[in-house]
């Protein structure tokens, strides 16, 4: 989640975010975790890509935002409340769909 204050994890996120090498690789294991989960929902092949790939990037912007606050100074104390509601908005927003919003 991205959501730990401790200079080790903060250490190992700047040298992973801070090479493009690593940054690269980062990509690489994320397309490798969307197509794992798109054959663990089952479905059409189509489908399930799509609901894996919107379930990671949900995930993947929850983590990018509070590793982005806890590395400008903020606490993970300080991130937490915020992250619980934007983890509880992006999942209902995977649940009930955009419906219409940004159509």
């Amino acid at each position: 989640t991205g959501l730990c204050d401790h200079p080790a994890v903060l250490a190992y996120q700047r040298l992973l975010y801070g090479t493009p090498q690593l940054v690269a690789r980062l990509y690489g294991y994320q397309e490798r975790s969307e197509r794992a989960l798109a054959g663990a929902l089952g479905g059409p092949e189509g489908a399930a890509r799509l609901a894996a790939g919107q379930i990671v990037a949900v995930q993947r912007i929850l983590a990018q935002e509070n590793v982005r606050r806890i590395m400008d100074g903020e606490s993970a104390d300080a991130v937490e409340a915020d992250a619980v509601r934007a983890a509880e908005l992006g999942f209902r927003q995977l649940g009930e769909g955009l419906g219409g919003r940004y159509a």
